[in-house]
């Protein structure tokens, strides 16, 4: 099991209609996991104002099986504590192929 980071940089997905953006395909096998997340995911801070991170990212995908989602959205609550206001969005699409 391993964790493979796509990084691509521009403008958010949306804002603008005449963006152009980056592609490019991969294949996934059985068992495999595809994440994409916005930015308010690894930067989510804790009470004393640590980062969230992609580390943690990584844990959680490495170990949540088919609820990564479900598990991503409650270890950032409890990392972030229930009631902390969000600076910015958390938005996450999580493919699994059986």
């Amino acid at each position: 099991q391993a964790v493979c980071e796509i990084q691509t940089k521009g403008m958010a997905l949306g804002v603008f209609s005449d963006v152009p953006y980056a592609d490019f395909q991969a294949q996934l096998e059985a068992g495999d996991a595809y994440l994409v997340y916005s930015d308010g995911l690894n930067e989510s801070h804790s009470p004393a104002g640590e980062m969230f991170g992609i580390p943690a990212i990584e844990t959680v995908m490495l170990t949540a099986g088919d609820n990564m989602l479900h598990e991503l959205i409650n270890t950032l609550h409890q990392y972030t504590g229930a009631d902390l206001d969000r600076q910015d969005d958390v938005t996450l699409i999580g493919l699994l192929r059986r």
